[in-house]
């Protein structure tokens, strides 16, 4: 394993720990070799993904339709990759419908209405997130609220910030995004570093 990745170590959004009362759904990488490698680290299926300039890790879950994204690109070149040379986005379905990416700002806000404060969200969209979000925690049982809470927190301490990724150095963190419609697989990872695309698939686990 690449001696930059010592946060895959971490609980992911603090609810993969095995004692948190809350059920996730995990998601296992679809195999496309030979680009499309997979390991396995404390339960977690990760997608890793090279070329000569570049190398991707991802991994995938969902909670109560919030869907969320550890991430790592990579830079194996000498150059920089400055931020409007590359995207992120997830995409349901055959059909690629997009999923709607969290903003830090929404998590933040969420995070200040739980703890009583006022939550600032911009637009009728934001107030749509939020809705959504208070929704989730309201159908999730009471032992479980700390584990999300806790995790909102990661996300936001640890949420993946589009700035250049710079030469021979890696940029990682975390995304979630928001599945309001109902879900259709595969889920499609698509990453696009200065012209080249890079897809991954996931797949529910089986149970």
């Amino acid at each position: 394993m690449n001696k930059i990745l010592p946060w895959l170590l971490l609980p992911l959004f603090l609810f993969g720990c095995a004692e948190a009362p809350i059920n996730i759904t995990h998601f296992d990488v679809v195999p496309n070799p030979p680009r499309v490698k997979t390991f396995l680290l404390n339960n977690v299926n990760y997608a890793s993904y090279e070329t000569t300039d570049h190398k991707v890790i991802a991994a995938l879950f969902e909670y109560q339709a919030v869907m969320v994204l550890p991430l790592e690109i990579i830079n194996l070149t000498d150059a920089d990759i400055e931020a409007a040379q590359y995207s992120v986005g997830l995409f349901d379905g055959r059909d690629l419908k997009p999923i709607k990416m969290l903003k830090r700002e929404d998590l933040i806000a969420f995070k200040n209405k739980q703890q009583g404060g006022e939550a600032v969200v911009g637009g009728i969209e934001g107030q749509v997130i939020q809705g959504t979000l208070n929704a989730i925690l309201g159908a999730t049982n009471r032992d479980a609220k700390g584990y999300v809470i806790k995790g909102v927190d990661q996300a936001i301490d640890r949420y993946f910030t589009f700035r250049p990724i710079y030469a021979r150095e890696a940029r990682e963190g975390i995304l979630c995004f928001l599945l309001d419609f109902k879900e259709e697989d595969p889920i499609t990872l698509r990453i696009k570093l200065k012209g080249e695309e890079i897809k991954l698939q996931f797949l529910p686990r089986k149970t």
